[in-house]
């Protein structure tokens, strides 16, 4: 498979200059995954990708410390100017997070949960990916975007999505929050429905009770996928500090195991 046109997808906004109103961290490269997308049959969702990517508190990593490409590590002044050589050298680095320097605070919740509820599936062999729906990493954060500016980077992204989407062999989306949910909800309309019957007494957290969505899409941003992909998804984001217990997470994980198709 060539993922090459989705790393060029990526690029497009910024040779247009569409996302010259939102605070994108121009010269840190587009992420649209994480982890072997070739090989895996399940994929996390988040948002986008953390300036912690990129960072070190407010140092650039570099060197061996460094996770993925940025404009002075491919030798380039902008994204507008990338070829072909630079798309394989973004989705190289994509493929090979997990093996490089991942930023395993982050990734380390999702990776226990994918190991108890989809049989085999972990980040480091293969068979499991993390994607964002948008690429780019923001400063600041998403959380403190304006709903504008949130709606912008979704529809701008779209794009990119849907051929990565169509061109992986994903079966199963894991989206880890509600705001995943709705961003979701936003690219590709009500098909997510809400189901909390098995474990939501479990879920009954500080900031409200637990709710899940299951569904499938087929399509995205008007592309077809040429399949039925499965999803799964929750309202509490698993690296959230308000309460999310290891007995949630154990809920979470028995209902995405009931509920999965793999």
């Amino acid at each position: 498979m060539s993922l090459a046109g989705v790393a060029e997808a990526a690029i497009k906004p910024f040779r247009g200059e569409t996302l010259g109103c939102v605070p994108v961290i121009d010269w840190a490269c587009p992420v649209p995954f994480f982890g072997d997308i070739t090989t895996a049959r399940v994929a996390t969702v988040g948002i986008n990708p953390s300036k912690n990517e990129f960072l070190s508190g407010k140092t650039i990593l570099t060197g061996g410390q460094q996770r993925l490409p940025t404009l002075e590590s491919v030798c380039l002044s902008r994204w507008a100017d990338a070829r072909s050589d630079h798309f394989e050298r973004i989705i190289e680095g994509c493929r090979s997070y997990f093996n490089v320097n991942p930023y395993w605070k982050w990734f380390r919740p999702l990776d226990k949960l994918l190991g108890r509820a989809v049989s085999g599936a972990s980040y480091e062999g293969g068979t499991a990916c993390h994607i964002d729906l948008v690429p780019w990493a923001t400063d600041p954060v998403w959380n403190d975007l304006e709903p504008c500016q949130k709606k912008h980077l979704l529809d701008v992204g779209a794009p990119a999505l849907a051929i990565l989407l169509s061109e992986a062999p994903v079966e199963l989306l894991l989206l880890n929050g509600k705001a995943v949910v709705d961003g979701l909800k936003n690219l590709v309309g009500p098909r997510l429905m809400e189901d909390m019957e098995d474990w939501a007494p479990a879920w009954d957290l500080k900031g409200g009770k637990g709710k899940s969505w299951c569904g499938t899409i087929d399509s995205l941003a008007g592309r077809l996928l040429g399949r039925s992909v499965q999803v799964l998804g929750w309202n509490w984001n698993l690296q959230s500090s308000f309460g999310v217990t290891n007995e949630s997470k154990d809920a979470i994980a028995g209902w995405v195991a009931n509920h999965s198709n793999l």
